[in-house]
């Protein structure tokens, strides 16, 4: 980890000297941001996952569709890091992923929905997507689920007025289940402090082979430090040229560094891999015979 802050020092020290000569416009990718416990409605462990509440990702953000695009370089990309958590996952238990950033606008959630999305194209995996971004959910919008009204979801299955199973939503797609935030609640710090929150995550594990849950920032809410200790761990999505290293490495104290899996940089400009990817399947690559 410590090559990581050396490389975000450096990209630090190097955007400092561009704007110190006015070159202010960097090019970047486009953006793919204790209450009293209430018995919970918890039905008995089934073999498979059924939903009434269907989603279509072929309505979702142009970005994921890419990334959930086999051709693709960001697609490889998130199937690389699929990957590596495999290889994680043969070392140790993990199946409930947090996913967080520093700050607002990192790309968290865009990244929890294109992994969760990866996740589920393996056969015979059961992935679940949780937006736990209780003030500022984003989860819905980027996988195109369009409603009037937000649905119940995790907040009322907290609450205790709906299960678990009747407030998820499934893809058509394949085995990608979501549970949306719900409707906003007065004090969404209190919902999250329920003793219910370690009842539910647990059943969630009972039903899923992947559980990825959106969370907000770590350095402006206390939510993610509430939810951490519940997940198997944490990734951490940091906004390559942007986010000081300092801030990635006081948000690793507050979540507590055995706990983090992996830091996604997002963002990274000029990926010298994205060249010999395209070179390679454009055909460009095979020698003639």
């Amino acid at each position: 980890m410590s090559e990581l802050f050396r490389w975000l020092k450096k990209t630090e020290d190097q955007r400092r000297g561009l704007e110190a000569v006015g070159m202010n416009e960097i090019e970047t990718a486009p953006e793919p941001t204790e209450i009293p416990v209430t018995p919970l409605q918890i039905a008995p462990r089934q073999p498979s996952i059924s939903s009434r509440l269907m989603f279509n990702l072929a309505s979702a953000d142009p970005m994921i569709r890419a990334v959930l695009d086999p051709r693709t370089m960001p697609g490889e990309q998130f199937r690389f890091l699929r990957a590596k958590l495999g290889q994680l996952r043969r070392q140790r238990d993990l199946k409930t992923l947090l996913v967080t950033s520093s700050f607002p606008s990192e790309g968290k959630t865009f990244t929890a929905c294109c992994l969760a999305g990866i996740l589920a194209q393996e056969p015979g995996k059961q992935v679940l997507l949780v937006d736990a971004d209780l003030r500022r959910s984003r989860a819905s919008q980027n996988l195109g689920i369009d409603y009037k009204e937000k649905p119940e979801g995790l907040v009322q299955v907290l609450e205790g007025t709906k299960s678990l199973d009747e407030a998820l939503m499934r893809s058509s797609d394949m085995d990608f289940f979501f549970l949306p935030a719900g409707q906003e609640p007065e004090n969404p710090s209190q919902v999250l402090a329920s003793n219910n929150l370690d009842q539910v995550i647990q059943r969630m594990a009972e039903l899923f082979d992947w559980i990825i849950i959106d969370s907000p920032p770590v350095l402006t809410l206390a939510d993610p430090a509430r939810i951490a200790p519940l997940c198997d761990g944490v990734l951490m999505v940091v906004h390559a040229n942007s986010t000081p290293a300092k801030m990635v490495q006081k948000s690793i104290q507050i979540i507590g560094k055995e706990l983090i899996c992996g830091i996604v940089l997002n963002r990274v400009q000029n990926m010298q891999a994205s060249r010999y990817y395209h070179h390679y399947y454009s055909g460009k690559g095979n020698s003639k015979k």
